[in-house]
């Protein structure tokens, strides 16, 4: 018996890694030009986001620019959340 001692072994040992891990390469949708997505890529992302199972009614790709810019999307679901 070692008399209680718990020395601790490699694999009850942790290491700290820093760094960065790219998770996704694809840009964001909003960031594209409408132009070049078709509306399969809407409703996938669409779906993604909001968790509906059906297609949403409508959509609103836009940007705005100014002395603030944005770019957004803007989804109108086909039924009522609730």
């Amino acid at each position: 018996s070692d008399g209680g001692c718990n020395t601790p072994t490699p694999s009850d040992q942790t290491a700290a890694v820093e760094g960065w891990a790219v998770l996704n390469q694809q840009p964001p949708i909003w960031m594209q030009p409408p132009s070049e997505l078709t509306h399969a890529e809407y409703a996938a992302f669409y779906k993604a986001i909001s968790g509906d199972f059906d297609e949403h009614l409508a959509l609103k790709h836009f940007s705005v620019e100014g002395q603030i810019g944005m770019r957004a999307l803007l989804f109108i679901p086909k039924r009522a959340p609730f």
